[in-house]
C-alpha cells in the first residue's frame, strides 16, 4: 500500500515542477565561447600541420560550421573583402553539449602566413569570430641529423664531401672536397619542386679559408628546373660566390644574364624570391631580416612551374682540403611538389 501512495505521488511532483516554469518566456540560445582563445597566433614548422585544439563551450549546440573572414592587409584600413572556407582542415573531436574540442590543422606542403578571422556557427547561426595569424615556414637548421632525407636529396649516395659540422655554438651543415674524396664537386637538392611564387633563403660561410685555398672554389646556391644534377641539365639561375684573384665574388645569373660584384665578407646570406615568372637574387651581409635590394632579377617561361634548389660546391683541383657552410636554411612561402 505505501508503494502505491507513492506511484501515485509522482504526477503531483511533476505537475508541480513543470509549473513553476514561465511558458512565456522564450529559449535563449547560447553564443559558442571559445575557451582558449590565443591558439592560432603561432609559427609552424614543416612538416607539422596541427595549429592547435580549440575548445568550444555552447550547452545547446554539438555541432559547428567554420568559415574564414579574409581581410585586405594591402590598405591602410583592414577592410572585409571575402568569406571563405577554413584553408585548411578541422576536425571536430567530440559532438557533445559540454566542451568541443575542434582540431585545426594547415596543408603540410604550402608555407605561408595565413591571416584573418575564423567564425564559428552553431545549428542555431549564433557565431563566435577569433582572429588568427598564423605563418608555416620549412626551416632546416641543419642539426647533427643532416641532411635531412625529408628535404634533401645528395648527389651522390652517403657523399662523404657532406657531413654535419659544430661550428660555434650550433650544428651547420658542411661540404668539404680534399684529395681522399677524389671528385671536385659535391651537392644536394630539395627532393621535391617548388610550385608557383617562393622564397627561399640560407646562411653561407667560407670561414678560414687562406688565398691559396680561397682561389678555384664555386658556391652556389641556385633554383634549377631539372631535379638532375649534371652539368648541362635544366635551365639554371642563382647566386654563384667564386675564390679568384684572391678576392672574393659573387655572381647573380641565369645563364649570361649576370652581374658581378666584389664582396669583402666571408659569410652571408642568400636568398632567392619568385613572384610570376621573375626570380630575384639576393645576397649581403649582416641582419637576415634586413633584406636589401636584389643584385639581379631574372625571367622564366610560363612554362617554368617548378623550380628546385641546389647546393653545390665545387673546386678546380684537389691540392688543398677547401669546404663551405651551410646553416638556416628557410622556405618563407611556397609549396613544395613531391
Amino acid at each position: 500500500m505505501k508503494f502505491i501512495r507513492f506511484l501515485h505521488s509522482i504526477p503531483v511532483f511533476l505537475f508541480i515542477a513543470v509549473s513553476c516554469h514561465n511558458l512565456d518566456v522564450t529559449l535563449q540560445n547560447d553564443i559558442p565561447f571559445i575557451v582558449n582563445d590565443t591558439c592560432v597566433s603561432k609559427v609552424l614548422y614543416y612538416p607539422d600541420t596541427i595549429i592547435c585544439t580549440l575548445k568550444v563551450e555552447d550547452l545547446n549546440d554539438t555541432i559547428f560550421q567554420i568559415a574564414s573572414i579574409v581581410y585586405d592587409t594591402l590598405s591602410n584600413n583592414t577592410i572585409l573583402i571575402d568569406t571563405i572556407n577554413w584553408p585548411g582542415n578541422v576536425i571536430q573531436l567530440n559532438k557533445v553539449y559540454d566542451t568541443k574540442q575542434i582540431e585545426l590543422t594547415l596543408p603540410g606542403s604550402v608555407m605561408g602566413i595565413y591571416k584573418g578571422v575564423l567564425l564559428l556557427t552553431d545549428e542555431q547561426n549564433a557565431s563566435a569570430s577569433l582572429p588568427y595569424h598564423v605563418t608555416k615556414v620549412l626551416r632546416d637548421t641543419f642539426n647533427i641529423l643532416s641532411p635531412d632525407p625529408g628535404i634533401w636529396k645528395t648527389y651522390r649516395e652517403n657523399d662523404a664531401a657532406i657531413l654535419p659540422d659544430h661550428f660555434f655554438t650550433s650544428y651547420t651543415i658542411k661540404f668539404l672536397l680534399d684529395s681522399a674524396l677524389n671528385c671536385k664537386t659535391t651537392g644536394m637538392r630539395t627532393n621535391y619542386g617548388l610550385k608557383g611564387d617562393f622564397c627561399a633563403s640560407i646562411n653561407f660561410g667560407l670561414i678560414e679559408l687562406d688565398y691559396e685555398k680561397l682561389n678555384g672554389i664555386e658556391v652556389d646556391f641556385i633554383v634549377s628546373t631539372s631535379p638532375d644534377t649534371t652539368q648541362w641539365s635544366g635551365i639554371d639561375a642563382g647566386l654563384y660566390i667564386n675564390g679568384t684573384l684572391n678576392r672574393i665574388q659573387v655572381r647573380a645569373a641565369k645563364g649570361i644574364n649576370a652581374t658581378s660584384k666584389y664582396i669583402t665578407y666571408y659569410s652571408g646570406n642568400m636568398r632567392i624570391e619568385k613572384k610570376d615568372t621573375l626570380v630575384s637574387l639576393f645576397c649581403w651581409q649582416g641582419n637576415p631580416q634586413s633584406v636589401p635590394n636584389p643584385l639581379k632579377t631574372v625571367s622564366f617561361s610560363v612554362s617554368d612551374t617548378i623550380l628546385y634548389i641546389h647546393l653545390k660546391l665545387k673546386v678546380d683541383d684537389l691540392n688543398y682540403t677547401r669546404y663551405c657552410f651551410w646553416d638556416n636554411f628557410i622556405i618563407g612561402y611556397g609549396e613544395m611538389v613531391f
